[in-house]
């Protein structure tokens, strides 16, 4: 049987569709690495606004990279800020 997943609701607000598109392919940017938690995000539009459900084990995930990232290269988030 799946493992049940309670999405945590992150905002609800004015937001262009195309960076929700956006937003799940940055993490390869950032991180070099795609998320194995899924699902990541939800996306709901209604009246116009957008609220971002989001996987409370993705930020976990998430956190666990950049701290590798950062504890094997103290320099890494200069170097991506950098490169913009």
């Amino acid at each position: 049987m799946a493992k049940k997943v309670v999405m945590q609701l992150i905002f609800t607000r004015e937001f262009p569709f195309l960076l929700c598109e956006i937003w799940g392919k940055s993490y390869n940017v950032f991180l070099g690495h795609r998320p194995k938690t899924y699902p990541r995000n939800i996306f709901v539009i209604k009246n116009a606004l957008i609220s971002d459900y989001r996987n409370p084990g993705l930020i976990k995930e998430l956190q666990n990279l950049f701290f590798l990232r950062i504890k094997n290269n103290r320099m890494y988030l200069s170097e991506i800020f950098a490169e913009w």
